[in-house]
């Protein structure tokens, strides 16, 4: 699953690796903060949806 780490090894990287990002200013997101809507004005320019748009879709755009 995208936010559960169950490796051990796995599970410590991920927590030197926030404190770092945390250091610089930066978060981790999780699957939660993905999902939620962007407002209805804003607009990812794609011909492979026709939904409304989250966050993930704005993060992880290209142009089609």
């Amino acid at each position: 699953m995208l936010d559960k780490i169950e490796s051990k090894g796995a599970s410590s990287l991920a927590e030197q690796v926030q404190a770092i990002l945390e250091r610089h200013g930066l978060v981790r997101v999780v699957r939660e903060q993905l999902t939620e809507p962007l407002p209805p004005d804003l607009e990812v320019p794609t011909i492979l949806a026709d939904r409304g748009f989250t966050h993930f879709d704005a993060l992880f755009y290209w142009e089609d």
